[in-house]
């Protein structure tokens, strides 16, 4: 499964933001198996890939 979210972040913010995504979306079931979570930073989508 694929989902994708796009957050407008200032600079001075990414990290704390970045962090509190993964463990918020890693924690938002309690499954069987883990759900991998990756982030990606920049200033447009092609940045990003």
């Amino acid at each position: 499964m694929h989902d994708e979210l796009l957050l407008e972040v200032p600079t001075a913010e990414c990290e704390a933001v970045k962090t509190l995504l993964v463990e918020q979306m890693q924690s938002a079931a309690n499954l069987r198996v883990p759900l991998e979570v990756s982030v990606s930073v920049g200033n447009s989508w092609y940045e990003t890939k």
